[in-house]
């Protein structure tokens, strides 16, 4: 569904959008806006707070699963990307959703998820499913969200090393090279100069101290080498080991609230032009269209998208805009709106660059509805509103 230009502008969660539906059943229509990034996942932790004194009540809210502080942790694992807002509704039973193509993650909670995009019924390389995250699974979800979080991060340290390992071998080389030349040249050559005993007692305590420390940093070092290998040891023997190093993308996108009609109010709705509705023929673009994420300074550094892709095609959109998160992110979504407005063609070709309406442009175009609207209300109904019609002289408006 896109959005008509001037519709739902008392809505900004459905204001310009693009909405998926991922559910059409016929007691409900459920769906998620596209292009509606809202706030990039933050890279710092959150500080807890070291009040001493802490009353019952606010115990008992730092402890209750609902509340947005309980998913940021798990959510930090995707640095640099963006959660978007699917839509007005605000389910409390539903904090968050996700969309993913983890088929294990799915089957892991598959009471409470759908398959958007199957594999098996189209071409599609691989699935993308739709989860609910409930107060009934909430605690699961955010243990497995935690855990790929790690193993990703323990892929990328793995890539990170293979990529160094080159370069430092070429330093060493590099230096046995120089070695070699200066002994060849005869700089390293022992000096004939006399040494007191005075001199050589401070070198001896000077090596010694040198040593030590290089003891305790090396027993550190061990420590933390130790330490490394036991974690990576209970994350090789993860469930979602083998699958999340074996792919290449691990596609997750977070959505805040969705969108929600009963198919009587969308059929009406469309009747009336508030959405044109679009199916897209091609089960790849559609695919990479699901896993398109809002790019930001972090997400391009990290991984530039492939040539022909609709990823790359969002990038060049978005070269020329200024490196700030605000920047792509208004930018992103403005591109989606137009590009699915320009593939209607013919007239929609100029609602697709119509105006953005500012909200005292907004403000202005509800004052004149309510203007017009009110020229036709009497206010005195004592008085007989003039018509051309055939009407008794008695009639009363």
């Amino acid at each position: 569904l896109v959005a008509h230009p001037l519709a739902c502008l008392a809505q900004p969660e459905l204001y310009r959008k693009v909405i998926y539906i991922i559910e059409n059943s016929a007691d409900r229509i459920v769906g998620v806006a596209l292009n509606a990034a809202n706030a990039l996942f933050d890279d710092v932790a959150r500080k807890a707070k070291t009040t001493s004194q802490r009353t019952r009540g606010s115990r008992a809210r730092a402890n209750t699963p609902s509340k947005d502080a309980e998913f940021e942790y798990c959510f930090r694992g995707w640095k640099g990307e963006y959660n978007y807002v699917g839509g007005p509704v605000n389910d409390q039973s539903c904090p968050f959703c996700i969309m993913h193509d983890n088929a294990l993650f799915y089957d892991k909670f598959k009471a409470s998820s759908i398959v958007v995009i199957d594999a098996e019924k189209t071409n599609a390389d691989k699935s993308v499913f739709w989860t609910w995250v409930t107060q009934e699974n909430y605690q699961g979800v955010y243990e497995a969200l935690n855990r790929i979080t790690k193993i990703v991060q323990h892929k990328e340290r793995q890539r990170n090393n293979n990529e160094e390992q080159p370069i430092e071998q070429n330093s060493e080389k590099a230096e046995e090279v120089e070695e070699n030349a200066s002994e060849i040249s005869g700089k390293n050559s022992p000096s004939d100069e006399k040494v007191d005993d005075a001199q050589i007692v401070a070198e001896h305590a000077q090596a010694s101290t040198e040593s030590q420390s290089q003891t305790v940093v090396a027993a550190a070092a061990a420590a933390r080498a130790t330490a490394a290998a036991v974690a990576d040891a209970e994350l090789c023997a993860d469930e979602f080991y083998d699958y999340v190093m074996r792919d290449d993308e691990n596609n997750f996108k977070f959505f805040q609230k969705y969108a929600y009609w009963s198919p009587e109010q969308l059929m009406v709705e469309i009747k009336n032009n508030v959405w044109f509705p679009a199916r897209l023929t091609d089960v790849h673009e559609e695919q990479q269209l699901l896993n398109l994420k809002c790019p930001s300074i972090k997400l391009l550094d990290k991984k530039p998208a492939a040539s022909g892709t609709v990823e790359a095609a969002a990038e060049v959109f978005l070269s020329a805009s200024t490196k700030s998160n605000a920047d792509y992110k208004k930018q992103y979504n403005k591109w989606m709106w137009q590009a699915f407005v320009k593939a209607f063609g013919n007239e929609f070709q100029h609602l697709a660059v119509f105006p953005d309406l500012n909200n005292e442009q907004t403000k202005e175009f509800y004052a004149f509805m309510e203007e017009f609207h009110n020229s036709w209300t009497i206010g005195d109904e004592s008085e007989p509103f003039d018509s051309d019609d055939e009407e008794e002289q008695d009639t009363i408006w």
